[in-house]
């Protein structure tokens, strides 16, 4: 458990990224401990495709995503573990992981199930990289998830950071700080490994003879912006270390297998219609985010979180909720939301954010 040699002092980096290592086979094995250094794999809803694999299960060449009657073949010659996705379980541990993330770094952007992104530049001063192997080894100790931290001082830099921790070094931190090891290291990821890049993108940037991420950073901003588009141009401009994404708008995003609606409140709450407001609100935003995308839901999750630096006792909780079926009902949806919020709901308490989770996602 090393971390990079660039890595150091906190210069002018801002951002880092916190990633789970296969997150859902990691969970796996922190319920049932003999599974370590076993290849295994977790399948996705009805068993259909390959969602989460094991670092040994990598190594016998199953695929992300393959349907899992392609894999069959070699989880019966290589006796691989076969799971299917126990959401409530990866909730669960979600949870504690961010609830951990939040202990360290109060702003904190939840993106996935396993990834969240923490503005760092109030912490002027404090060596970033020890600070984040700190968190690592944290949320490792408290959870048995392994981690991958990538410091940067942009969103996009800091995603490319871990990347390379996690790819290349195999370490738990790496911050892309100076301009020698920064030129390095981003000349070691394909290009359409870049976040924001995509398959379409990568196909067109290869034709330009643009292969890895540090060409697309020495790429003509203006160049990529008529020729491709202003979203990818503001990708270049985040690889050249000048930010450009919003970090509060990550807390709202789509991912394979989760909705995400939460929202740190301007002002503390305290009464739980309050906070049931916020928390319809959320809930419409997550239904019309399903509809868009011809999705539903089985299961649900709703958190709760004070402040964390402040004189009362922090108070962070979550509970979850299970459909009897799939539904991307409005009515469905917020009623079964705020019945978990009201178990969860404790009086006195400052809220400063709120948020719901659904998971367990099918088509319509």
């Amino acid at each position: 458990m090393g971390c990079c040699s660039e890595c150091g002092k906190a210069g002018g980096l801002m951002y880092a990224l916190v990633d789970c290592h296969n997150f859902y086979a990691s969970c796996e094995r922190v319920f049932d401990p003999s599974l370590t250094n076993k290849a295994l794999i977790v399948l996705s809803n009805n068993d259909g495709c390959v969602v989460s694999r094991s670092n040994e299960a990598k190594s016998l060449g199953i695929k992300m995503g393959v349907p899992y009657f392609q894999a069959i073949p070699i989880v019966r010659d290589h006796k691989v573990k076969v799971f299917s996705s126990n959401y409530t379980l990866y909730a669960d541990l979600s949870n504690r992981v961010m609830q951990i993330l939040e202990s360290f770094c109060p702003e904190i952007a939840i993106y996935s199930i396993d990834e969240a992104f923490l503005d760092l530049r109030a912490f002027s001063g404090v060596n970033l990289s020890q600070y984040c192997r700190k968190i690592s080894q944290s949320v490792l100790q408290y959870t048995g998830i392994p981690t991958a931290i990538g410091i940067g001082p942009s969103l996009t830099l800091a995603k490319a950071a871990q990347y390379v921790a996690k790819k290349i070094l195999k370490v738990p931190v790496c911050a892309l700080e100076d301009y020698p090891s920064q030129k390095k290291w981003l000349a070691h990821i394909p290009v359409g490994e870049v976040w924001g890049v995509g398959r379409a993108y990568s196909k067109r940037l290869l034709a330009m003879g643009i292969q890895t991420a540090w060409d697309l950073s020495q790429a003509n901003t203006h160049l990529i912006r008529r020729k491709l588009s202003v979203v990818l141009a503001r990708t270049v401009s985040e690889l050249k270390g000048q930010p450009c994404l919003n970090f509060k708008e990550l807390e709202s995003k789509v991912v394979q297998h989760q909705v995400i609606k939460s929202r740190s409140f301007a002002r503390p709450l305290y009464h739980l219609e309050h906070i049931e407001e916020a928390l319809s609100h959320f809930c419409a935003l997550a239904q019309n985010r399903l509809s868009s995308q011809g999705l539903q839901t089985k299961m649900l999750q709703v958190f709760v979180r004070s402040r964390l630096f402040n004189i009362q006792k922090p108070y962070a909780q979550a509970a979850s909720g299970v459909l009897a079926f799939p539904s991307a009902d409005i009515r469905v949806i917020t009623r079964l939301a705020k019945r978990l919020l009201f178990n969860i709901y404790q009086e006195g308490v400052a809220y400063q954010k709120a948020g719901i989770i659904l998971s367990d996602l099918y088509p319509s």
